[in-house]
């Protein structure tokens, strides 16, 4: 009887120890399911808000459109968002604050970039040429000597003090060239943007906007072999230039675009400035008495379609004409 009962009372014991670890041993697992599934979360979470190397930005397929409507340079590019669906990119400035941001839709090749201050700046979609990565930018060339052979510098010289600034080239590609004109804080002052295939040149005060737009003819490309002092002078021989600056109305009333925009602005109110005209866009601002940007119109070539924004308002018009 005695040793029944101690057999007995041991499989108990022994049953009720087996309970036991059984029970911390399912803790254990759940604990380690749990782990698994915050550490996959935190995984998942780090796919976004990633800085993106500068070659790896430069082979993405919008980023030669970017780079051409917006000036990236120093900026920090991170990527938002990245399905299958479409990719966003954050250009941050050094102190974080955000100035562009692009939304490439991935099925139809479309790019929106935005200025997050001034609004949308291009809608459109990528053709196999848009899709050449960029090349990287050149290193800062800040002494004048390595710009005074270059066709546009005649006709820069002729608009700013060049003397003044330190000159760099920052963007010098097949398509266009970037020279930024600084003080001596450092700070970018001046721009010129010249569209090698067009001959067009663009110079812009970085605070009171646009002050030159046009086509540079050859009779205003200096001779390598002047002084830099006899190509700084503003001679009329040298600046033959086909200047484009604040046409009338009149002077865009034969344009596609035209008849759309009028219908939506009082465009006789306005100063009319063909700001850009390439194979692709061409872009109209209109400017009050003050020559303040009220309105602009971006004129996609190849699709017909028209967008008319309102700077303060947003936009007022999209579409196919």
């Amino acid at each position: 009887m005695n040793k029944l009962l101690a057999t007995t009372l041991t499989a108990a014991l022994l049953s009720a120890g087996g309970f036991s670890a059984a029970n911390v041993l399912h803790t254990d697992k759940v604990e380690a399911a749990q782990t698994q599934k915050v550490t996959g979360a935190s995984q998942y979470g780090s796919n976004y808000q990633l800085q993106i190397a500068a070659d790896t930005l430069t082979q993405l397929p919008e980023y030669a459109t970017v780079a051409s409507k917006v000036d990236v340079s120093g900026l920090q590019a991170k990527i938002t968002e990245d399905s299958n669906y479409k990719r966003v990119i954050l250009f941050k400035e050094a102190n974080g604050q955000g100035k562009y941001k692009s939304i490439f839709v991935k099925n139809t090749n479309t790019l929106e970039v935005i200025d997050l201050k001034a609004g949308q700046v291009f809608y459109g979609t990528i053709t196999t040429d848009d899709t050449t990565p960029a090349p990287e930018a050149k290193p800062e060339q800040p002494v004048q000597s390595a710009i005074s052979s270059l066709p546009e510098y005649a006709t820069l010289t002729s608009k700013v003090d060049v003397a003044s600034y330190k000159a760099a080239v920052v963007e010098d590609n097949f398509n266009k060239r970037v020279i930024v004109l600084k003080d001596d804080n450092g700070r970018e002052q001046f721009k010129s943007i010249f569209v090698k295939e067009t001959n067009t040149l663009k110079i812009i005060d970085t605070k009171g906007g646009q002050i030159f737009y046009g086509v540079i003819t050859a009779e205003s490309t200096p001779s390598a072999a002047q002084p830099v002092e006899q190509q700084a002078a503003p001679a009329v021989s040298v600046q033959q230039v086909k200047q484009q600056a604040a046409p009338a109305a009149s002077g865009i009333s034969a344009l596609p675009e035209y008849n759309k925009l009028a219908s939506v602005v009082d465009v006789a109110s306005y100063t009319a400035q063909i700001a850009e005209d390439n194979y692709s866009t061409r872009t109209i601002l209109l400017k009050d008495a003050k020559g303040s940007v009220q309105y602009k119109s971006i004129f996609v070539k190849r699709t017909n379609m028209l967008k008319v924004i309102n700077t303060r308002g947003g936009m007022v018009f999209y579409g196919s004409l």
